[in-house]
């Protein structure tokens, strides 16, 4: 499914910590280039890669789970043609998928409606984050 392919190349552009937006940014603005080339001039190498993954390791940002192509399907049954609307017989799947992937422990126990929203609500922001 091309949905889901382009869902995971999307998913997997994300900064995984500090390092790749400094990378990012020195991209952007020249300063990479600069580097580059003064480490060419002195031959030397600038560790870059080094300090990105040490700054990513001190510093990571948080990263859902990639949803798995099945989940995403499944989902997707829901989230495109009808918006937020899960029925409640598939409440469970849907507690099962957000569990992996925000690596939590929901259940439906007190007030399951107000939990599911919640639950849906999250999934779809993720969902529809990297479409």
């Amino acid at each position: 499914m091309t949905d889901y392919k382009t869902y995971k190349k999307n998913y997997n552009k994300r900064s995984l910590g500090f390092g790749d937006t400094v990378e990012k940014i020195t991209k952007a603005t020249g300063i990479k280039k600069a580097v580059d080339y003064v480490s060419d001039i002195l031959d030397e190498d600038c560790n870059c890669n080094e300090k990105k993954r040490a700054l990513n390791r001190r510093f990571p940002y948080y990263r859902p789970e990639l949803f798995t192509k099945k989940e995403y399907e499944y989902l997707d049954k829901y989230f495109k043609p009808r918006g937020e609307h899960i029925p409640r017989d598939q409440w469970e799947g849907i507690i099962e998928i957000s569990n992996r992937v925000f690596r939590e422990n929901q259940n439906l126990k007190g007030c399951g409606g107000c939990t599911m929203n919640k639950i849906v609500q999250k999934l779809k922001k993720l969902y529809d984050e990297y479409r």
